[in-house]
């Protein structure tokens, strides 16, 4: 399509969504757009956070939702602190025993 429209002319710069057929056709660079390239880095911080969420959706849906709002609440605080500790590369007991104390979780160095 890019090759029926443009025929033999070759713009020095081309700005694109990054289409694999649209690549290649400037003469000396290509710019991505820059909405596109924005959209992009949103969806990967982004995606982090709601595949942590899956799993939690999944529960609620299997089990028919939680009986009462405390048992809910307790549920979300612990996957709150094992996903960090997942995250963070930390043991699941020493992080059970920093949240029990009330200390804060160590960064993963």
């Amino acid at each position: 399509m890019v090759a029926e429209f443009l025929c033999e002319v070759r713009p020095d710069f081309r700005v694109s969504d990054r289409l694999g057929a649209q690549m290649g056709w400037a003469a000396k660079d290509h710019q991505a757009c820059l909405a596109y390239l924005l959209r992009d880095i949103q969806y990967a911080t982004n995606n982090g956070s709601e595949q942590a969420l899956r799993r939690c959706v999944v529960f609620r849906k299997v089990t028919n939702c939680f009986r009462s709002e405390r048992g809910a609440t307790f549920y979300a605080n612990v996957k709150s602190v094992l996903e960090t500790t997942r995250r963070r590369g930390i043991g699941i007991l020493p992080a059970i025993r920093h949240t029990l104390n009330g200390t804060p979780l160590p960064v993963a160095t």
